[in-house]
């Protein structure tokens, strides 16, 4: 793959950038909700519209009770709240996503292109060939997939279909090729180049990667307000050595102000409400997510009744079996920390907003959003659907 990395990222006019609106002394209060929030971010993003029947959540096996412990601040506070917008044209954009990556070929619009949420793309859509991407909403998400990065295994056996058609019935085994890959300082210099290329400067020191023998990925994040943000750069290689793929943004932060903030202690009743959640960048989460995960509750923890005889001669009960009620979780909050959360309006545009990590005693860590109420609207709460047997 050729390069034209030097040259384009002098002239690229994409990516990200920090523009600052002059603030007050102190923290705005809104006669009106500043942000309206819609049920969910991704779907408003891609036009997808909730349907009615959208509203009914997967059953959950459990009922958490958060309980806000000695350790937690009761101060109230105030951050700055930024509003993505885009920038740049799309297929500007693409076109130079797709010289970056050595792609030739048109822009094309494909059928689920809106005029509301447009795509442009170049490149095969089938997944058989390199392609690039971008839906020109939300945050300008783009991205690059090379499927010649994860080649098929070879086939071990075949077998003939009841039409005759020839189909591998098994694969031989996939071994990893380690010395194809390229050295970390390869990938920080590489990932620097293309990101640089297309939209975010940053230095290698802030570019974070991991790799193992099957693979390896690297990610930066823009940074908004001297922070890391959910808006990232990342490329992943596929075992073989080759990108696999690249993404990336095409927006600017506008600084709205100053507002008002809940203290950490009285932001542990938000965590039971899903509409007070929000994204986090990936390097947060690394930082305070324990190693392995934190307790994790499964299905099996369940008391399940045993199954009804279905002996035909035995009458069912005319009585209805009453559902089975969620296991009640108790989780004590005695550690939280400040951070920036992504959250999406009902239009589909995103905001970064002050927050709060909330880390429960057993390592459960959940972002919220600290602003005080009025400053966002929040969508109807979705119903919970009963517990089916």
């Amino acid at each position: 793959m050729k390069f034209e990395l030097a040259r384009i990222a002098q002239s690229t006019l994409i990516g990200a950038f920090l523009v600052a609106l002059p603030l007050g002394a102190g923290a705005l209060v809104p006669q009106s909700p500043l942000i309206t929030l819609g049920q969910t971010g991704p779907a408003a993003q891609r036009g997808l519209e909730q349907s009615a029947d959208a509203k009914m959540m997967m059953p959950n096996p459990f009922t958490y009770n958060y309980v806000a412990g000695s350790g937690l601040d009761d101060s109230a506070g105030s951050g700055h709240v930024f509003q993505l917008q885009l920038i740049g044209e799309p297929e500007q954009i693409l076109k130079n996503v797709a010289k970056v990556m050595g792609l030739t070929g048109q822009v094309t619009e494909p059928e689920y292109s809106t005029k509301e949420y447009p795509a442009l793309s170049i490149g095969a859509q089938d997944g058989t060939a390199p392609s690039a991407n971008i839906y020109f909403s939300g945050t300008g998400n783009w991205w690059y997939n090379n499927p010649a990065a994860y080649p098929t295994p070879d086939c071990g056996e075949w077998a003939i279909a009841e039409d005759g058609s020839k189909y591998c019935q098994s694969y031989k085994e996939q071994k990893p090729t380690p010395g194809l890959m390229p050295s970390d300082s390869e990938m920080l210099k590489l990932a620097q180049q293309i990101f640089k290329a297309t939209g975010l400067d940053v230095a290698e020191k802030d570019i974070q990667i991991s790799s193992n023998e099957w693979g390896a990925n690297a990610y930066a994040s823009l940074k908004i307000d001297n922070q890391d943000s959910p808006i990232e750069w990342s490329i992943n290689w596929g075992t073989n050595g080759q990108i696999g793929s690249v993404s990336g943004h095409s927006v600017k932060a506008i600084d709205r102000g100053v507002f008002s903030t809940i203290s950490a202690k009285a932001a542990v009743s938000r965590m039971s409400d899903w509409r007070y959640s929000g994204q986090l960048a990936q390097s947060v989460w690394a930082k305070y997510q324990p190693v392995g995960g934190g307790r994790v509750i499964a299905y099996d923890d369940i008391a399940v009744e045993p199954e009804s005889s279905t002996d035909p001669a035995v009458e069912p009960s005319a009585e209805p079996t009453p559902e089975p009620s969620p296991s009640e979780v108790t989780v004590t909050i005695n550690k939280s920390a400040s951070a920036q959360v992504m959250i999406w309006d009902k239009k589909g545009n995103a905001w970064i907003v002050p927050g709060y990590i909330l880390i429960g005693e057993e390592g459960w860590i959940t972002p919220v959003f600290s602003l005080e109420d009025g400053i966002v609207e929040l969508p109807e709460p979705v119903e919970i659907s009963p517990m089916v047997k």
